[in-house]
């Protein structure tokens, strides 16, 4: 069913939880040349599988997994400084806002919404974002996957995205570009949005059989 305001309405919707990379961010596409840039960085040869294998935990996770394999001298910390500079650099150069995400978040905001978002990147990069692209007002909050024990595909993430807005999960809908997302909100209470997105066309008929709306 295609995505429309007045049906979240009508279902008692007084929130909305956004994914950023693939959902508000139309980034999938840079994330092979952030992950290029930092192993050039470090002089160490790219690893093609490493965002594959990685994408579904927090950043953090990723950084400190990321020393531990190929970086010895280096702490955790130190990695996601240089990686935060990277990605900062690729959202402001590459990266815009989905059109058509940004139309159902001023329309949601128009209409009383509270709205947050729920993301596997880094929240000062999530913040970043936000604010260079002028939308960071309609934002209460942000939950970053660093900040629960478990990955999207369960509702951890989305549950403390609710919390922060002071809403429980059935006063809420999730959007995400992934699978694993949706599923993991639907396994939480939440009624889920599937947001089009080129890199994500192989589960598009998965993500149609699980998600209640979705937005083209």
């Amino acid at each position: 069913m295609i995505y429309h305001i007045d049906r979240l309405k009508e279902k008692g919707i007084k929130g909305a939880i956004y994914d950023l990379d693939g959902t508000i961010a139309d980034s999938m596409g840079v994330w092979q040349d952030i992950y290029r840039e930092l192993f050039s960085y470090y002089r160490i040869p790219f690893d093609g599988d490493f965002l594959s294998k990685t994408n579904h935990i927090a950043m953090a996770e990723r950084a400190e997994l990321l020393a531990e394999t190929y970086l010895p001298n280096q702490t955790k910390e130190e990695v996601l400084t240089i990686w935060r500079e990277i990605v900062q650099r690729n959202y402001r150069e590459k990266v815009r806002v989905k059109p058509h995400t940004l139309a159902a978040i001023e329309e949601q905001v128009s209409n009383g919404f509270r709205l947050s978002v729920a993301t596997a990147t880094d929240a000062v990069c999530c913040a970043y974002f936000l604010k260079e692209k002028g939308i960071a007002q309609y934002f209460r909050a942000i939950a970053a996957l660093n900040e629960v024990k478990r990955s999207k595909a369960f509702p951890d993430i989305y549950l403390l995205a609710a919390k922060k807005m002071n809403l429980g999960a059935e006063a809420c809908v999730v959007f995400e570009d992934s699978l694993a997302g949706i599923t993991g909100a639907k396994r939480g209470g939440f009624c889920t949005v599937g947001v089009e997105d080129l890199h994500a066309t192989a589960e598009k008929q998965k993500i149609l059989s699980v998600c209640d709306f979705y937005l083209e």
